[in-house]
């Protein structure tokens, strides 16, 4: 059978610190203020929470550091909804939440992100970038290369990938290790002289802490994996001023980026009680909402390196309802030839250290035709499992999500 093969590398999400990268003399003062969601934003993080819930809880990650990007798949399948027929394009809608957005609605939010995001903070580097590569010899439908190009930027070009494979190959692993910046620079899905388009989506991130923790005070530190297990981590250590909450049995603490439109919250359970009593049921915005905004604490956190290999995500989108996009029939508004996905893949690589973070994200689908109050300032040591977003604060968008169970 002759595979068609759609590839993506939606939202890379970086948030790194090099050298060269603008930095602040000393910390930033950021003002936490309390902003509306929006209802996009709204929308696409319960969609985060029904994907990360889904991979949190196979039996493989139960002890487990799990890491995915939700708004990387929200791009994907909505880049894919547009090449989907009607009612392919419901089911994707449906488990995105967007079941309140037409598909010209999802389209107008998604470039409003792309051309918004990269402006809001001097001090964080934003770059996004959206390319498409056919074989010579497949040509999409008109309208769907009309509407990737208007509403994600995207450039099209044309590969040989029947006869120059590996040339094919090199073009679109350059691509990703340029607009990574050398995060991601190889591809981790196979170019093969079948493939007949791949659809990329690369995001770079680049922030640093508002408060950078200072290496000097970075002591080696006990940390409680989830398993009870015990191990020694690079503990980080900070007296700073952040939004902090501590009830309902849990420690929440945000932490800044640059100029505070960006930021990490981490939640930690209180001793005893397993991380997973909060995959299924926690509300990241209602927490953020709780928060007390400006309160003096000493964080401790651990050093960490998180990858993940989601090299099969087509049971996550079967579990969330998304079942037309996998048979004939379900691309009918990308190609008149009977297509199918048969594959959905992320690769994840999160980093934490004493001046910010770095993530990447790839992720990947194939194509085949179709078959038939605080007086003195508390300590907050993450010494034992927690959970943690990187997100947008002016919308509330989550980017990346996370629990570490084992260092």
């Amino acid at each position: 059978m002759k595979k068609m093969f759609l590839w993506a590398l939606p939202l890379l999400f970086c948030v790194a610190c090099d050298n060269d990268d603008p930095a602040p003399d000393g910390p930033i003062h950021v003002e936490f203020t309390q902003v509306n969601q929006t209802d996009y934003a709204a929308a696409g993080n319960k969609f985060a929470d029904k994907l990360f819930n889904h991979l949190a809880a196979l039996p493989d990650n139960a002890n487990g550091n799990v890491t995915v990007s939700p708004v990387s798949m929200q791009y994907l399948l909505a880049m894919v909804a547009n090449g989907a027929s009607d009612e392919a394009r419901d089911e994707i809608r449906k488990a995105l939440s967007m079941n309140d957005f037409t598909l010209d609605d999802i389209n107008t939010h998604s470039s409003e992100l792309i051309h918004k995001l990269p402006t809001e903070d001097a001090y964080v580097n934003l770059e996004l970038a959206n390319g498409a590569w056919t074989d010579k010899a497949f040509e999409p439908k008109t309208s769907f290369v009309d509407r990737l190009k208007a509403s994600y930027d995207a450039e099209f070009g044309t590969l040989d990938f029947a006869q120059h494979t590996a040339d094919a190959a090199a073009a679109i692993n350059k691509w990703a290790n340029d607009k990574t910046h050398g995060l991601i620079p190889k591809v981790s899905l196979d170019i093969t002289n079948e493939t007949q388009m791949v659809l990329a989506n690369a995001v770079y991130f680049n922030g640093k802490w508002s408060n950078p923790f200072d290496k000097k005070d970075t002591r080696d530190a006990p940390f409680t994996n989830e398993d009870g297990t015990k191990a020694t981590v690079h503990m980080m250590s900070s007296e700073l001023t952040a939004p902090l909450y501590q009830a309902d049995g849990l420690t929440a603490v945000e932490l800044p980026y640059g100029k505070g439109y960006f930021s990490m919250m981490l939640v930690m359970p209180d001793e005893g009680r397993p991380i997973a009593d909060f995959n299924s049921t926690f509300d990241w915005w209602e927490l953020h909402q709780k928060m007390n905004s400006n309160v003096g604490m000493i964080v401790r956190l651990p050093r960490f390196t998180v990858i993940n290999k989601w090299k099969q995500l087509v049971d996550a989108c079967k579990a969330m309802g998304i079942e037309r996009i996998f048979k004939e029939g379900g691309l009918s508004n990308l190609s008149d030839t009977p297509l199918a996905i048969s594959q959905i893949c992320q690769d994840i690589h999160t980093a934490v250290d004493e001046s910010g973070t770095k993530a990447a994200a790839v992720s990947t689908a194939s194509i085949d035709l179709a078959s038939p109050g605080i007086i003195e300032p508390p300590i907050i040591e993450f010494n034992r499992p927690f959970l943690y977003i990187i997100r947008e604060n002016t919308t509330g968008t989550i980017l990346f999500m996370g629990k570490i169970a084992k260092l």
